[in-house]
């Protein structure tokens, strides 16, 4: 890039990296089930939330599948993140069927699954 382009990646301080981060989360956290996708998310006392992406060979047994996946997914993240608050850690688990469910179609249903449980952070 030149300098004048937006970047519009999901910074690193927005991202899970550490086990121990995933760990807490599939320990204490909640589950948001969608087809394709299961959203978990746990309170992380910071004031960002912050996401993870876990995928399996098993799941999406080709590698250019799951890298696709993983930038649906962060995209859904970083584009929608008023839906989701503040304070939290997520990790959205892809299953096998995530890639076959389009982009807006994943918008709508966190939209909706959200709008359910309002006061769902609780």
């Amino acid at each position: 890039m030149d300098g004048r382009e937006h970047d519009e990646r999901l910074p690193k301080t927005l991202r899970l990296a550490k086990r121990r981060e995933f760990d807490r989360v599939f320990k204490a956290g909640r589950r948001l089930k969608l087809p394709g996708l299961t959203i978990i998310y746990a309170s992380n006392g910071k004031a960002v939330s912050r996401l993870g992406i876990s995928v399996s060979k098993r799941r999406l047994p080709k590698a250019v599948q799951r890298n696709r996946a993983k930038r649906i997914s962060r995209e859904l993240f970083r584009r929608n993140k008023a839906l989701f608050g503040e304070g939290y850690d997520f990790i959205f688990l892809l299953g096998k069927k995530f890639l076959d469910h389009p982009y807006t179609q994943y918008c709508e249903w966190i939209r909706k699954a959200l709008d359910k449980r309002k006061g769902w952070m609780s």
